[in-house]
């Protein structure tokens, strides 16, 4: 799927995270804190957008140009905010 940088690191998950938590001897690519966590999560979301975002969120997405497995649809002369891109890890989109 093609889409631009800035909508990349907004709204899509990386499924390269992983998560150590210290009483756990391997590490995970998501959690599940339990129903009161979740509930104080969304909360804080919806109060605290963009605090979200910068403590917590920003962890979970994708990290657009800066990760090693981002590739651009084509090297070309458009401006920087219109330029598509995708995750490398899934192959090329183009490939059929």
């Amino acid at each position: 799927m093609l889409v631009t940088e800035e909508d990349a690191v907004m709204k899509k998950w990386c499924p390269m995270i992983r998560l150590r938590w210290e009483e756990r001897t391997f590490a995970f690519n998501r959690s599940n804190p339990g129903p009161k966590a979740r509930v104080k999560n969304m909360l804080y979301r919806m109060f605290f957008p963009r605090l979200h975002h910068e403590m917590r969120g920003h962890f979970f997405r994708c990290q657009g140009a800066g990760c090693m497995m981002w590739r651009w649809e084509a090297k070309d002369a458009r401006p920087p905010e219109t330029r598509k891109g995708y995750c490398g890890l899934a192959g090329s989109p183009f490939a059929q």
